[in-house]
């Protein structure tokens, strides 16, 4: 922020000495490093680059070239084999492995190989003895084979001595290669230890003034680090303003509320960014206000509800609240921005609850009051017409008609009083009532009600006489709907049957 500009320019400038220092130290180590691996990649790049493996490998391949044609002309001579071109194909194979050798060891100028080297020129010397005979007609190889398998053989010791020559010079050179590593890695080993000395003495010199720069400076960095944390880490949204209304610094949490940058929000007027037009000018005034009296508003000093715009132009509800700090001659406005769109949504979903709760009671209110007269009053002027149809002169059948009448509207007269009981409404429990009942008559009952239904389908719907005589108790109403629903089940799924309860 801006009060600490000062007092950045006094800790860069603390710690100018102890950067120039370790820069030299960098330096030095640089430059070690650099001669170090230079040396280290000629000597890795000598050792790639041998081609050791490749010579040992050419002459063992001469030597096995030279037993192979030794054995193709003992093959023929033996009459195991008749074809003389396979004599003739190994010879060109070995002269030619011959004269390769001898043109790479010549180019390498090997001095301490000479001998090996003169053997291969008698060698290359015997070979070209003997192309005429190769060359020749069949008739004259096939006679000197012996004579052409003698010197083969001959070859083959000179061979084998050139041979053992280069392992004895391959030997040696990798003894001086390893010694020339070996020196290099005790020369590097020595020096990465001086190396390892020296940064540790610079580096507990460079602690040591580091931490003296800290002592000094700590007093001065304490409260403003306390502070910028402290504004770093508010979930708020923390604005600082001259006594202009333009904005000198702002926290993350502001960035994030706003959509703006840092950038962006600093020299800008914080009025004209953040609040919509409708409502910039008395903002203004009341900005104007709290610079020279610290109040919004006369006797004003807590919490402001408003609305804040952000970058994309959404309005948002914040709550605002002004603090100031004096500056040398200006005075500092400090806002503390909080966005409330989540308290006000859910303020809004709670009004919105509890208008649909209480639409919900008017609505069950009115379901209670319409049941109670106008369900439950024609109900009971029905069953009393039918009170009164049985005192009238009726046969047997017509008499069982009007009693089960009756049953069945006293049943629904007992649903329709279990519905009124707004305490079982509101609980959602179901209320079981005790009563003594005889359970064989409710059977009685329930048969009776049921079986003009079983009648229309054919059905007979019979009683067990055994059932028991004695009381039962527990909820009557209840058991007798379930055995109603169980009985209607069974007329609905079975015709020109019986159905019996027993």
């Amino acid at each position: 922020m801006p009060w600490r500009e000062d007092e950045k320019t006094r800790r860069r400038a603390l710690s100018f000495r102890q950067f120039a220092m370790v820069l030299g130290v960098l330096a030095v180590a640089g430059a070690v490093l650099v001669l170090l691996g230079t040396r280290i990649a000629e000597e890795l790049e000598a050792l790639t680059g041998a081609p050791t493996d490749n010579q040992q490998w050419e002459m063992a391949q001469v030597e096995v070239e030279a037993l192979v044609l030794s054995e193709a002309v003992k093959s023929v001579e033996l009459g195991l084999a008749s074809d003389l071109g396979e004599v003739r194909k190994r010879f060109d194979v070995f002269y030619s492995r011959i004269a390769a050798t001898q043109t790479r060891r010549a180019r390498t100028q090997d001095a301490t190989v000479g001998e090996a080297v003169a053997a291969l020129g008698r060698i290359r010397t015997s070979l070209d003895r003997l192309v005429p005979l190769i060359d020749g007609p069949d008739a004259d190889l096939r006679a000197r084979l012996g004579e052409l398998r003698g010197a083969i053989d001959r070859l083959r010791v000179e061979v084998r001595a050139v041979a053992l020559a280069y392992v004895r010079f391959f030997a040696q050179q990798s003894d001086v290669d390893r010694k020339v590593l070996a020196d290099l890695i005790r020369e590097t080993s020595l020096v990465g230890a001086a190396f390892f000395v020296f940064l540790s003495l610079s580096l507990m010199v460079l602690v040591r003034l580091f931490q003296l720069s800290i002592d000094r400076a700590r007093a001065l960095t304490e409260s403003a680090d306390r502070f910028q944390k402290t504004i770093s880490a508010s979930l708020d949204a923390i604005v600082v303003a001259d006594d202009a209304g333009i904005v000198l610094d702002v926290n993350p949490a502001a960035e994030q509320m706003f959509g703006y940058s840092r950038n962006a929000f600093v020299g800008s007027s914080l009025v004209s960014l953040v609040t919509p037009a409708r409502l910039r000018e008395p903002h203004q005034v009341g900005f104007a206000r709290f610079v020279a009296t610290g109040r919004r508003k006369s006797g004003e000093t807590g919490r402001l509800v408003t609305t804040a715009r952000r970058s994309d132009g959404t309005e948002f509800p914040v709550e605002l609240s002004l603090g100031a700090s004096v500056r040398g001659e200006h005075r500092i406005v400090i806002g503390f921005v909080r966005d409330i769109s989540d308290r006000v949504r859910i303020e809004r979903e709670l009004t919105s609850a509890r208008d649909e709760a209480l639409a919900a009671a008017r609505a069950r209110s009115d379901l209670l009051a319409f049941m109670s007269h106008e369900m439950r009053t024609p109900l009971n002027g029905v069953l009393a017409i039918l009170d009164l149809l049985r005192e009238t002169p009726l046969d047997t059948r017509q008499k069982d008609y009007i009693d089960t009448a009756m049953r069945s509207g006293e049943i629904l007269l007992h649903l329709i009083a279990d519905a009124l009981d707004v305490t079982r409404l509101q609980s959602g429990l179901p209320m079981l009532r005790r009563e003594v009942f005889d359970l064989g008559a409710m059977i009685e009952e329930v048969a009776a009600i049921n079986r003009p239904a079983a009648a229309t389908k054919g059905d007979g719907l019979v009683v067990a006489s055994d059932l028991p005589v004695v009381g039962f108790v527990g909820d009557r109403n209840r058991l007798r709907q379930i055995l109603m629903n169980l009985v209607g089940n069974a007329i609905k799924f079975t015709r020109d049957g019986t159905i019996r309860i027993e």
